[in-house]
């Protein structure tokens, strides 16, 4: 895996759209949920292991998602890959329990399951509505093997 597909400011995620849910994107889907920096401390409603919202300690966050790929070198495309915007930056809060989870790629291994879960509580909007991300395992293997 070339490592310019998960290079971020902080943390690039690989992603996936949950199985056995249908996508209107079109062929380019999100493969990469981007961390790019924390803004600052604040509150958020987040569920306890019950489903009842709490007040959580959290951090805004900026993020982004993306689709990346390689592309083919030639004389008149220089460029080694593209970065298509699905949502170019935005900022977000996460609780702030979440961030060690996802402080490198062998944390976000090691929490694969309790993060799954936290991104079935994201809801985007528009044209992304029927979008559900999961961390792509078998890509999260192939940067923690070329690292």
């Amino acid at each position: 895996m070339e490592e310019i597909l998960y290079n971020s400011q902080m943390i690039a995620i690989p992603v996936k759209q949950k199985p056995g849910i249908e996508s209107s994107l079109g062929l380019a889907e999100p493969n990469f949920f981007c961390i790019e920096g924390v803004k600052e401390l604040t509150e958020m409603l987040f569920p306890d292991s019950e489903g009842n919202l709490q007040v959580t300690t959290a951090f805004d966050c900026f993020f982004k998602l993306v689709h990346r790929e390689v592309l083919p070198q030639n004389a008149f495309f220089p460029v080694q890959y593209i970065e298509r915007g699905f949502i170019p930056i935005e900022v977000r809060s996460f609780p702030a329990f979440i961030l060690p989870m996802v402080k490198s790629h062998l944390t976000i291994k090691q929490n694969i399951e309790y993060l799954n879960q936290c991104f079935e509580l994201f809801e985007f909007r528009g044209i992304l509505k029927d979008l559900k991300l999961q961390i792509d395992a078998d890509v999260l293997d192939l940067i923690l093997n070329n690292q």
